[in-house]
């Protein structure tokens, strides 16, 4: 059975979350009693989002704008967060130059007026608007450049003819790498070939200025950024005409000659064990049985792998159904383990209702509740005849559609394999199961177009090229894990068979398709999963200590994202994200079940929280409502919610509104995901509160 729901969670069901709403005003600053307390500064064109600094690497905090007064805590920690309660005073809007309280900020270390000290303008950076860069995956695409100058990057490369384009761009590679650096060259920084971590070698990139361009027809972003790390090994530009950073930010992830003596991997297996399945649950057990014998034969690979099983079927509420999802695995097993697991496991023979299952539920409990090795490869193999029930159907028990399922996914690192069983009675299934399957499978490194997606379809009459497909899809792992063994000095025997052939001979058969195909993803997964692991295992550092202008898009093929935009939230600003969907999404029902609208129902599921309901009445967009959290305002991005008005509301037919909801409905439950997820959040001061730690939120998952 699911575990207990986070006070945190929204309840699944729609009709069930009319309630109070209570807004958190998170960010006022709190009186002293008996005292007039002092305010953090408030940022410009906001009313309580207050201004704070981050810390550089080796930074003090001095007791007085004096370095002769003494220093009252010597080398803060990297990206310690300080609300900022004196400001220096800009001379030059254009050139930045601090004037007045000679370059220095009074800092705090809550928005209660607990002062720390004074610290430098060279030993901070301002962070407004919290937005921050995180690195794509690095397969398939070129490193980010630094540009010294917008303009060079805008008129010698983004505004160029795509051909010119791509070639100024190949010339920049080639400069870096044969290291042909002057003093003219225009490229200040750039981005490791190999993948940076950001959950294990925390960076951060605030976003300063940006605007929106356009490259090949396509949106993208030029955005001006600061570069900075919490690296250990000095303060210091990390600079292309630098030849010991350049010689190590040119060091690709290769994967023939890496190193992966310490690599495991951690495999579940999430199945759907419906009455239809049987036959592939039997061949998958028998199938387990041959992998089991393979590994024990083929020397130390057993100890590199290890297995688990998620079962799912559907609602509890049909009669002995006997479980919704279940774990046959509470901790993960050796392969001979798991051969013994596989045979408690079986169907039901109870008939579903409905053809649909409760695929997510699967799939979000094996990513959130799985115990997975912290610095395994994690694979998950999704194997299913069925799509499942989509948003605000009753028995969708994770409240999670697909797209916030393959989040939670890349949050976790886990890269999914989707075994799609098209059964030819019911056509009417096929799109959807797809469409499902192939969003879970869009791991990161894999590119966005179908045919890069771990995703392969096959007749469910077919039980043989499934049994071909399930072997072609461990035979990538199985030779990863050959290589960890040779290279850790293990023993590796010559390669076993998984299906050896019958002892008589027979009749030669043409070799199933199913295999090749399979294998031929599998590998492109195992590859893109390892570029990942290789830059952990290498510590890899992003450019630090730069200010700079990029692009999110690749210069030479500007289809290939380069860099996610991400807003770093306070677990109170999360709190106040959430209470912001739950009114929206209360408003949405019971506009539809009054007919009175949504905007004029907005104004009732508001009535205790710190919002004038004239506001709401006078405002013509959700934006300016005064709901929203302030933080949300002037992001770079298109906000459904935020831009939705009165008349765009009234012109959506029903269906289009639910649509709508059941999205908000989806971002609730995944916020509740990340909130509960106590590795996501990052300290950015030493001591900080639990409420004031941070995580990274895709823009694309907001609001």
């Amino acid at each position: 059975m699911k575990s207990s729901p986070s006070p945190f969670r929204c309840p699944v069901s729609l009709s069930a979350l009319f309630g109070t709403l209570a807004l958190a005003s998170f960010l006022a600053p709190s009186p002293v009693l008996g005292q007039q307390a002092r305010s953090p500064i408030i940022l410009e064109g906001k009313s309580i989002l207050p201004l704070r600094v981050l810390a550089r690497p080796f930074s003090h905090i001095y007791n007085e704008p004096d370095p002769a007064k003494g220093i009252a805590r010597e080398n803060v920690p990297p990206f310690s967060s300080y609300y900022v309660y004196t400001r220096p005073i800009e001379k030059d809007g254009k050139d930045q130059k601090m004037v007045g309280g000679e370059g220095w900020y009074e800092v705090g270390s809550d928005n209660r007026a607990t002062i720390l000290g004074w610290m430098r303008n060279e030993d901070v950076m301002e962070w407004k608007q919290t937005l921050c860069l995180e690195f794509e995956h690095p397969q398939g695409r070129n490193p980010v450049l630094l540009f010294k100058e917008r303009d060079t990057l805008l008129s010698d490369l983004i505004e160029a003819p795509t051909d010119r384009r791509a070639k100024e761009a190949r010339k920049l590679y080639s400069a870096i790498e044969d290291g042909k650096i002057d003093d003219a060259f225009p490229v200040l920084s750039v981005e490791p070939k190999r993948a940076v971590d950001i959950s294990t070698s925390f960076y951060l990139m605030p976003i300063l200025d940006h605007e929106e361009i356009k490259l090949d027809a396509r949106e993208g972003r030029l955005l001006r950024i600061a570069a900075a790390t919490g690296a250990a090994d000095g303060r210091g530009a990390t600079l292309v005409a630098d030849e010991k950073f350049r010689e190590t930010a040119n060091v690709g992830s290769e994967l023939d000659n890496a190193k992966l003596d310490k690599l495991t991997i951690d495999l579940v297996y999430v199945m759907d064990l419906t009455l239809s399945m049987e036959p592939f649950v039997d061949a998958t057990r028998d199938l387990i049985q041959k992998i089991s014998g393979a590994l024990d034969r083929s020397g130390d690979l057993q100890g590199r792998i290890r297995f688990g099983f998620w079962g799912y079927r559907d609602s509890g509420e049909i009669a002995n159904i006997e479980f919704n999802t279940k774990n046959y695995t509470p901790t993960l097993q050796s392969a001979a383990e798991f051969a013994n697991t596989m045979t408690g496991v079986a169907v039901t023979r109870t008939d579903s209702v409905d053809f649909e299952e409760d695929v997510f539920a699967g799939v979000a409990d094996a990513i959130t509740r799985t115990p997975w090795s912290p610095n395994a490869l994690r694979f998950i193999i999704l194997i299913g005849d069925a799509p499942s029930h989509e948003l605000g159907h009753k028995w969708n028990s994770s409240g999670m559609d697909a797209v916030s399922l393959r989040e939670l996914a890349d949050v976790g690192r886990v890269s999914i394999f989707a075994m799609h069983l098209k059964d030819s009675k019911f056509p009417q299934f096929h799109d959807a199961a797809r469409e499902q399957f192939q969003t879970l499978a869009a791991n990161r490194g894999m590119g966005t177009q179908t045919q890069s997606v771990s995703y392969h379809a096959l007749n469910a009459r077919e039980v043989g090229s499934f049994t071909e497909g399930s072997i072609g899809f461990f035979e990538p792992l199985q030779d990863t894990l050959e290589t960890a063994v040779r290279q850790s000095g293990g023993t590796v025997r010559d390669r076993t068979p998984i299906d050896p052939p019958p002892a008589t001979p027979t009749t030669p058969t043409t070799p199933d398709p199913a295999r090749q195909q399979v294998r031929e993803l599998s590998r492109e997964m195992v590859r893109a999963a390892l570029v990942d692991w290789i830059g952990r295992q290498n510590n890899v550092q992003a450019p630090r200590d730069v200010v700079a202008w990029v692009t999110d898009k690749d210069l030479v093929d500007p289809s290939v994202q380069s860099l996610k935009v991400n807003v770093l939230l306070t677990k109170n600003q999360l709190d106040a994200l959430n209470s912001t969907l739950k009114a929206t999404l209360q408003a949405g029902l019971r506009g539809q079940l009054s007919g009175r609208g949504f905007f004029a129902e907005l104004q009732s599921v508001s009535a205790t929280a710190t919002v004038k309901p004239d506001a709401i009445k006078n405002a013509k967009r959700f934006a300016d409502t005064g709901i929203a959290p302030e933080f949300l305002i002037g992001l770079p991005y298109k906000s459904e919610v935020m831009n939705l008005t009165p008349e765009l509301w009234s012109s959506w037919s029903e269906d289009r509104q639910q649509r709508f909801l059941l999205k908000v409905e989806s971002k609730i439950e995944y916020y509740a995901t990340i909130h509960d997820k106590p590795e996501r959040w990052v300290a950015l001061s030493e001591g900080a509160d639990e409420d004031e730690k941070v995580a990274p939120i895709p823009l694309s998952m907001l609001p």
